[in-house]
């Protein structure tokens, strides 16, 4: 008895589930404003976006790691945020420089 081969069957009949009842874009808006938000507030409190950028890149790594996240479209959008992030925190940093 392989337990590898039905819980892939069940995961897909999970996702396909979550997939219907629309939950998906819940998460994926969470995917684009999260990563973003993060490293806005990291940027604020260490007033260095290069590690605002490190300390929320390991945090999505470690959800990834958990499989929390497993789903290509959100591994970008992930990415996408995080690179938002970094280039709104420097523009944030810059203002705040000049104050």
């Amino acid at each position: 008895m392989n337990s590898g081969c039905c819980s892939s069957v069940i995961g897909t009949h999970q996702r396909l589930k979550l997939f219907r009842k629309g939950e998906w874009i819940m998460w994926f808006l969470a995917a684009l404003i999260i990563p973003c938000l993060l490293v806005l507030l990291f940027a604020r409190v260490t007033y260095n976006r290069y590690i605002a950028v490190l300390l929320t890149t390991a945090l999505l790594v470690a959800s990834y790691l958990k499989g929390y996240t497993d789903e290509l479209h959100e591994i970008v959008a992930d990415i996408a945020s995080t690179i938002a992030g970094f280039l709104w925190a420097g523009r944030m940093l810059d203002y705040l420089k000049q104050k």
